[in-house]
């Protein structure tokens, strides 16, 4: 099992909770896995923030 959850200034966003696909033989590796899917994840929400606020400076 591995899971993870996203809190930016406290307030969860994101969160997941899911059997792994394989059989990891150290801890680390299992690790290794959570946090990559973590990362893939917070890409997206960081995508979808990026795209929603506007860059323009205000006058």
């Amino acid at each position: 099992m591995s899971g993870n959850i996203i809190c930016p200034s406290g307030m969860p966003v994101s969160w997941t909770s899911k059997k792994q696909s394989g059989v990891s033989l150290l801890t680390m590796e299992a690790d290794i896995v959570a946090t990559s899917e973590q990362a893939r994840v917070l890409l997206g929400i960081m995508e979808m923030l990026n795209s929603s606020v506007s860059r323009e400076r205000c006058r």
